[in-house]
């Protein structure tokens, strides 16, 4: 199971042309990042986890993205599935609620288990 985002995506870097994107795994945050700049994506939010494997996401995304994926990983390889290994600043990160593995406590407040950016 690998951690999906959703995050805010300035269209060729340009906030006044910004849509949501949903079910964006880490290699495509890479890829958006290549296409719009590095800047470009904020407010990134985990929103839960998928069962993916560099095969059929590269597939997924090559399709989706054409020779622009192939540019940033090449034609082989394994993808990355960290989102640290792409070294985003935590400012693009949106500080909302609980990350997708908060446990509830006896409270019933629920508390963070694990950082949403791993």
């Amino acid at each position: 199971m690998e951690n999906v985002y959703r995050a805010n995506v300035a269209i060729g870097g340009d906030t006044g042309h910004t849509v949501v994107k949903n079910g964006i795994s880490v290699p495509e945050l890479a890829v958006l990042r290549h296409l719009h700049g590095a800047g470009a994506i904020d407010r990134i939010v985990l929103t839960g986890k998928d069962n993916m494997s560099t095969d059929t996401e590269r597939e997924r995304l090559a399709h989706i993205y054409k020779e622009k994926f192939t540019e940033v990983f090449g034609a082989y390889g394994e993808l990355p599935f960290n989102v640290k290994s792409l070294k985003i600043s935590e400012n693009q990160f949106l500080d909302g609620g609980p990350p997708i593995n908060a446990k509830k406590e006896k409270d019933g407040k629920e508390h963070n288990s694990s950082s949403p950016a791993e």
